[in-house]
């Protein structure tokens, strides 16, 4: 009798191709039974240490290429812990696909492939198919559910739907506690006599939960829902909505795995031959092209994402690396996901632009200065971060200056920086200097419903005929402000006149809702700048400046500067140790200038022209 060969009957086991002839041989299974037993024995030995690669050979693009990469090495590490994934797993939880779809079957393509790629034989195809998976959120949860994988592929991960009709109780009901020196339960079941929920503790979290603590815990006029997080903040657990109860999971070792929100990734274009462009130079031996060919696929995010996926099975280690790390970071959202709004910063920015302020401070207590400009501009200035603030002192002295201008100058000397939030002013320390790596772009992650409705419109705008395109203009522009990120992320990705048809309808856009330009990114959100560049902005100088034009401000500076543009008047003010870069914002943002470098000179010119610019 010939029995299968041992290619064979890992297939068999893994459910990758099921044999018959392995299930009726008793040999055979018991051959199957021995490989069973021993993957889940290292995989065992696995969850006890687990294992990651090291982050400087998946991050440190500079490490010279010889014959093994820093990519090649990151494909190392990454498929070593797609083996330790795959074998920390029941083999049998990964059943053959069916043969025909099963009723009830989730009927959105993406959710099918997802789960198409739990089954491949692939374990870097697997272990990205769950990582993408969850971070679907809710969304889903059907497709899992009805793949008839087996829940050991996703952990601790829940996978109960939520219940809705229970999470509206818990955000709608409010409640008073006062309760002192009692036992969780005495708590839970308050709760539940005043709102008619069901608390349920989580095994692990019993398990956990010392039964003789004691605790006191008092809330007036909150909602249950934020009544619950403050209490299980102190005992290391969270809470879920599931089959009609309130289930309590204890975080003492980590996140509890529950979904977020259904959600999913708005994916504008494809780029797939680009990308396959791109991810040939990862066979090249410039460090340059390879990094370059990186930050170009992160550019085009999902554009790039069937290149991406098929690269999984390359056979050079670096491109299969890269490929790996930059799908991983595309479904991590908390990582490469950027909210689908606008700064809404432009009121306040208005505000501090037009109110001018003349001051005078010498050896001032900081607080005492800014609510002194407070009091004068009528801003919202609110100090977070900043040590012992009630102990520093200011010197400046300005005349007729916008409040932005008096701000910076005011705060150079202590290295706090303005950044804007809505109606804010929030005065923080400097940021440290980052070090170089590669600009991330993020990717828009929103419900399902919208994210469908938006690539439509995306698609008709870049390809449609006239007609679609009016309809896709009238879609974006419904979104208000929301609309200039998505287009200004789209021009990035998309080419030819896709990008010039995005890049239009945005400038047409903002000049309806924003005209000046104050939600706008600065060049320096822009520009990327030499270490030569930031040197030049880091200079300092004494501003003892009476009656002087910016171009005679700059002077003092001695470095070659082309004004295509410049203020309408004159400057008055006294400011010690100033950056030229301090000076430069102080003396054009307020005038919708803005500046950028061309080589070692400067230009300034209207902040839109900057902006211009550099994008284009």
């Amino acid at each position: 009798m010939t029995h299968a060969t041992p290619l064979e009957i890992h297939d068999h086991v893994y459910g990758f191709r099921p044999s018959d002839h392995v299930a009726g041989c008793a040999e055979c299974q018991a051959s199957a039974d021995s490989l069973v037993a021993e993957a889940s024995v290292i995989g065992a030995a696995l969850r006890e240490t687990p294992v990651s690669p090291p982050q400087e050979l998946l991050r440190n693009p500079r490490a010279r290429r010889s014959r093994i990469t820093a990519g090649g090495l990151a494909a190392a590490g990454l498929l070593l812990i797609g083996l330790a994934w795959a074998l920390s797993h029941d083999p049998r939880s990964i059943p053959p696909e069916p043969p025909d779809k099963t009723p009830g079957r989730s009927a959105d393509p993406e959710m099918e492939r997802l789960v198409r790629e739990l089954r491949s034989p692939s374990p870097a195809h697997r272990q990205i198919a769950v990582l993408a998976l969850k971070s679907y959120g809710e969304a889903a949860l059907a497709a899992i559910t009805q793949s008839g994988v087996g829940p050991e592929l996703f952990g601790t991960y829940r996978l109960k739907p939520a219940d809705d009709a229970v999470r509206r109780t818990l955000e709608s009901k409010k409640t008073d506690l006062d309760m002192e020196n009692v036992f969780l339960k005495d708590i839970l079941s308050s709760l539940s006599q005043k709102t008619g929920l069901k608390f349920v503790m989580d095994p692990a979290f019993r398990q956990r939960l010392n039964p003789d603590q004691k605790i006191t815990f008092k809330v007036k006029d909150l909602t249950v829902n934020n009544t619950l997080k403050l209490l299980f903040m102190q005992l290391n657990a969270n809470f879920r909505c599931e089959d009609g109860a309130v289930v309590i999971l204890d975080e003492k070792d980590g996140p509890s795995g529950i979904p977020v929100p259904a959600r999913a990734p708005l994916r504008i274009g494809k780029r797939k031959a680009a990308a396959v462009g791109m991810l040939a130079e990862f066979r090249s031996d410039s460090i340059e092209r390879r990094e370059a060919a990186r930050q170009g696929l992160m550019t085009m995010g999902f554009a790039a994402e069937e290149a991406l996926w098929e690269a999984l099975d390359s056979t050079d280690p670096e491109t299969k690396g890269q490929a790996l790390e930059v799908l991983r970071w595309l479904y991590t959202p908390d990582e490469s996901a950027r909210p689908l709004s606008h700064p809404r910063t432009r009121s306040i920015k208005k505000l501090l632009s037009e109110k001018r302020v003349t001051v005078d401070f010498k050896e001032t207590p900081l607080l005492q200065a800014l609510d002194s400009i407070r009091q004068l501009s009528g801003a919202n200035l609110h100090v977070s971060g900043v040590q012992t603030p009630d102990s520093l002192r200011v010197t400046m002295a300005g005349t007729d200056l916008p409040v932005y201008s008096a701000l910076v100058l005011l705060l150079e000397p202590l290295r706090v920086a303005c950044a804007f939030r809505e109606d804010i002013v929030l005065l923080s320390p400097e940021a440290a200097s980052p070090e170089e790596a590669p600009r991330k772009l993020g990717n828009f992650w929103t419900s399902p419903e919208e994210a469908r409705r938006l690539e439509g419109a995306l698609i008709d705008l870049a390809e449609g005929p006239p007609a679609a395109q009016e309809r896709a203009s009238a879609t974006l522009a419904g979104l208000g402000d929301r609309a200039l990120p998505l287009l200004e992320r789209a021009a990035e990705i998309l080419d030819g006149v896709g990008r010039e048809r995005c890049r239009t309808l945005r400038e047409r856009l903002q000049t309806t809702i924003d005209p000046k330009g104050l939600d706008e990114p600065t060049a320096a959100d822009l520009a990327v700048r030499t270490a030569h560049q930031e040197d030049l902005l880091h200079q300092t100088a004494d501003l003892d400046i009476d009656g002087l034009s910016l171009d005679r401000i700059l002077q003092r500076y001695g470095i070659p500067i082309d004004i295509r543009s410049k203020p309408d008047r004159t400057f008055r003010f006294h400011a010690k140790e100033i950056r030229l870069e301090t000076a430069l914002r102080a003396l054009t943002m307020p005038f919708g200038l803005d500046f950028m470098f061309k080589g070692d000179q400067l230009i300034i010119d209207r902040a839109d022209a900057v902006r211009a610019r550099i994008r284009r």
